[in-house]
């Protein structure tokens, strides 16, 4: 009796690792997962500790479901998974087991290098700077994935990108030609900055009309208020973006520097 019920335990736990081993792969294939990550989905999916502990609290999410694309991404790998994958009846296995086999799944693919946190920090990384957002911010992101400090310096602080001309790509992209140069746009730089670019010329040729008046009408003092205060304006915007200061301030610089 005993040996028949081990043997059926043994069939039981072989079948939900090939199911989440299937779910798992599905994920992979639609785009790279950190470790951290496959593994909360997995959980989420077929059980395992609270979500609470495994996931990513509703603040940290806050900022990031204001993304119509983040949303309907998640939705998406959610729920193929969810269809696509059979169930097993809720008392099959404890969520202890599901747990353990989870985390020894994940580990099998990654010593297959199907999953690698390389390469998800490397993607991860290409992807939003595309998108116009600076090193702080991708760094906040990254470390909210759990993964490596190492990771993060080889791939944000000494990769290819250049975070300057970045902020100095974002500012014009987003306020045109106010400060100068507008030529060396990317305009790959992010869907979300080109669903602005019109509002943002308008905004330009307001911001100009602003500054001549005070120019023409007041002091030179005033009309100089008004440049700090446009000034800004775009300092905080490139900050809330994830550049940092120095990065800020280069592109400040020389985006006025240009216009004089």
């Amino acid at each position: 009796m005993e040996d028949e019920t081990a043997s059926e335990s043994a069939v039981t736990t072989a079948k939900q690792r090939s199911r989440i081993r299937l779910a798992a792969m599905d994920l992979l294939a639609r785009r790279e997962h950190s470790r951290f990550e496959l593994i909360s989905k997995l959980k989420r999916r077929f059980g395992g500790a609270s979500p609470s502990k495994t996931s990513f609290s509703k603040t940290q999410f806050r900022s990031r479901r204001k993304s119509k694309r983040f949303r309907d991404q998640e939705t998406e790998d959610t729920q193929a998974h969810v269809e696509d994958s059979p169930s097993l009846p809720e008392e099959a296995l404890s969520d202890f087991d599901n747990e353990v086999i989870i985390e020894e799944v994940v580990d099998q693919l990654a010593s297959e290098n199907l999953q690698s946190d390389d390469r998800f920090v490397e993607a991860f990384v290409r992807f939003r700077a595309n998108k116009g957002q600076g090193p702080n911010r991708i760094i906040q992101e990254l470390r909210m994935q759990q993964v490596s400090d190492f990771l993060i310096t080889q791939y944000v602080h000494q990769g290819e990108i250049d975070w300057f001309e970045l902020a100095l790509e974002v500012k014009l992209k987003k306020y045109g030609r106010s400060m100068g140069l507008f030529d060396s746009v990317n305009q790959e730089s992010g869907a979300d900055l080109d669903e602005d670019l019109e509002e943002s010329r308008a905004e330009e040729s307001r911001a100009k009309e602003e500054v001549g008046s005070y120019s023409l009408k007041k002091t030179r003092d005033d009309a100089e208020q008004e440049q700090a205060r446009i000034r800004s304006k775009q300092q905080r915007f490139l900050q809330s973006r994830g550049f940092t200061f120095d990065q800020i301030s280069y592109a400040l610089d020389y985006a006025e520097a240009a216009a004089t």
